[in-house]
């Protein structure tokens, strides 16, 4: 394995954690609280995190474009949970991706793949999760 699989599985695995404590310490009356009409709210960040994850999951490992509506579905799943459900979510989601990640053999870490925004290889596309 590369310095990059040894690099990018930990640090996705050590963020995630990091996101579960945070999100852990926001009430969660105010996870869906914004201090405007444009800024993101909480839940809409952990959600898109794990939509993320899953969806660059799936890219690795079927090496062909993902269709973004089932990124946009996960989502608007994630978004709906409560309790303590987010953390588990999230981490599953990260489990997911860090296992794809470390599927990708060194030879083919600049293989190129159609994603949703255009060509990118498969060291850009596992830099993505969270």
């Amino acid at each position: 394995m590369s310095s990059f699989h040894n690099f990018l599985g930990p640090a996705t695995q050590t963020a995630v954690t990091e996101l579960i404590s945070a999100l852990a310490r926001l009430p969660e009356d105010r996870r869906d609280w914004s201090p405007g009409s444009t800024v993101r709210t909480a839940t809409d960040q952990f959600a898109e995190c794990v939509a993320t994850n899953n969806y660059v999951a799936r890219l690795i490992e079927s090496c062909t474009e993902v269709p973004f509506e089932s990124y946009e579905a996960e989502k608007a799943n994630a978004a709906r949970v409560g309790g303590a459900e987010p953390g588990l979510l999230l981490m599953a989601s990260a489990d997911a991706v860090v296992s794809a990640i470390q599927t990708i053999p060194d030879a083919e870490l600049s293989t190129a793949l159609e994603t949703a925004t255009g060509e990118q290889s498969l060291s850009e596309i596992a830099g993505v999760p969270y």
